[in-house]
């Protein structure tokens, strides 16, 4: 069995190390686990642990879906946390509204779930995750770089492909495993 899931590859640009070195810079103090910069990926799917036939089902899926759809550009928007600033348990990176996204993810979950590969029904928040933790010592400073316009933000970038992953968790943290990617169409000029 594998853990298998389906994103678009973040590329680490310069201006996203910056944004990771102005958090770690700033939070320095505190106790969290970054997320290695070369494993940075928006999660459209999270199939969990299959077997080589369902992989094998869920690459089809994949293939035919992407199949329709063109390049589309994600613009990123502000950080935040999960739970709230009392009980952060996740940093991350939002994206701006984008109705090309949305459009492949929510069919690519529905042909998934037809086909009995994926059942999570949540509202889909797109979002990079920078960071984990279980507390936060000193709320104000995590407060400060959450202020809109306090850190400066990557603009934006260009999707062309949708990969499907295997997960391999280690004691260093999770290792990222392409199985197979998935071209876009490209635009027409």
């Amino acid at each position: 069995m594998k853990r298998i899931f389906i994103a678009i590859n973040i590329n680490s640009d310069k201006s996203m190390t910056d944004l990771f070195a102005l958090f770690r810079k700033e939070l320095k103090d505190e106790v969290i686990r970054w997320v290695k910069p070369s494993n940075i990926h928006l999660t459209l799917a999270f199939l969990g642990d299959m077997d080589n036939q369902d992989i094998d089902r869920a690459k089809n899926i994949v293939s035919n879906t992407v199949d329709k759809f063109k390049y589309f550009t994600l613009q990123w928007d502000c950080p935040g946390v999960f739970r709230d600033l009392n009980r952060p348990r996740v940093i991350w990176l939002g994206l701006k509204e984008n109705r090309e996204l949305n459009k492949l993810r929510e069919e690519l979950c529905d042909q998934l779930r037809q086909a009995g590969l994926y059942s999570d029904k949540k509202a889909f928040s797109p979002h990079l995750t920078l960071g984990r933790m279980k507390f936060i010592k000193n709320r104000d400073k995590l407060a400060a770089l959450l202020e809109e316009g306090s850190v400066p933000v990557p603009h934006s970038q260009r999707v062309t492909e949708i990969v499907l992953y295997e997960s391999i968790l280690t004691q260093d943290g999770p290792e990222y495993v392409s199985l197979a990617k998935y071209p876009l169409k490209h635009p027409a000029p």
